[in-house]
């Protein structure tokens, strides 16, 4: 083998193995720099959604729950002015104004306690 094949071998192997190094150093650079902005990306994005999700659901169920509540304590309240104002003009005991009004059995206490307060005063 003659020098300049020598030297043209010796080319080939080290441009080779620089060129396999090369191209696998920036290969794997850009695959692990790829695949990590996307995992962060869609990690993101499927974060956001859940949390979006999430705190939707969670602000329907506490806005429900205020409204619903301050729903029922304002129909409280008109049933105790119904009431009062039976016992009032009819002259009849709290019992039988709770009856009239119709007061469902599970508000009766409720309401002839607010009843109660508001005759103290």
């Amino acid at each position: 083998m003659s020098l300049g094949d020598e030297i043209r071998d010796y080319q080939i192997r080290t441009g080779y193995k620089d060129g396999f190094s090369k191209g696998y150093d920036e290969g794997f650079d850009k695959g692990l720099d790829e695949g990590y902005n996307e995992g962060l990306d869609e990690g993101r994005n499927e974060g956001l959604k859940e949390g979006l999700k999430e705190g939707h659901n969670k602000g329907l169920e506490e806005g429900l729950k205020k409204g619903r509540s301050e729903i029922q304590t304002s129909w409280i309240e008109n049933l105790v002015k119904t009431v009062l104002g039976l016992m009032s003009r009819l002259e009849i005991p709290l019992g039988d104004a709770i009856d009239l009004a119709n007061v469902p059995e599970d508000f009766r206490i409720q309401v002839s306690e607010k009843v109660r307060e508001e005759l103290e005063r």
